[in-house]
């Protein structure tokens, strides 16, 4: 079975940090931070539009923010502008290299990304879960709801309202990760 979930997984690679033996605009070390890093460890990507070496140029940084260096200019011709369009991407250390005696150390990755459409299709392995009952009511319903009681008096929403809202809120999260799982896990 099939469904429409309105995002694209383009393609995945894996790749190496640039710049790894640089110093940071702060002062920090490049290959210290690498040096803490371990396989599976999340990145981020940051569109760097000031980078005067390189327009596509994007940033890779750790999860807690330090900066490791960059996408090679080769990819960075793809993700750079998929950034600009409102793309994503998905990354995590594969592995540490070098290190030893006075050699550097270098950084692979493992990268995936995508655009939100409005035509994906996602195979499941099975059926869909039937609908939960009585859950049409949309968000605009609750909200109207809401301006309609006086703004002193405390709002006990019915547990279809209560319902309906979680479903909203966690089917928009939801979604997202679970292409995070799906990435990861796969």
């Amino acid at each position: 079975m099939e469904f429409k979930i309105g995002i694209s997984l383009g393609t995945e690679c894996y790749s190496k940090v640039a710049g790894v033996t640089q110093k940071n605009a702060d002062g920090s070390d490049r290959q210290r931070i690498v040096k803490s890093c371990r396989k599976g460890d999340g990145l981020r990507f940051v569109r760097d539009t000031t980078n005067t070496f390189d327009p596509n140029a994007v940033m890779i940084f750790t999860a807690k923010g330090a900066q490791l260096g960059f996408v090679t200019r080769q990819l960075a011709t793809t993700l750079g502008p998929l950034l600009d369009r409102g793309g994503f991407i998905f990354g995590k250390v594969s592995e540490v290299t070098g290190g030893k005696a006075d050699q550097s150390c270098g950084l692979n990755y493992h990268v995936a990304w995508g655009e939100q459409s409005q035509t994906s299709t996602i195979a499941t392995t099975g059926p869909l879960p039937p609908p939960l009952p009585n859950t049409s009511m949309t968000l605009k319903t609750i909200a109207t709801a809401v301006k309609a009681r006086p703004s002193k008096q405390h709002i006990n929403p019915t547990p279809n309202q209560q319902l309906t809202f979680i479903i909203v809120v966690a089917t928009g999260v939801g979604v997202v990760l679970a292409i995070v799982l799906i990435w990861l896990l796969g």
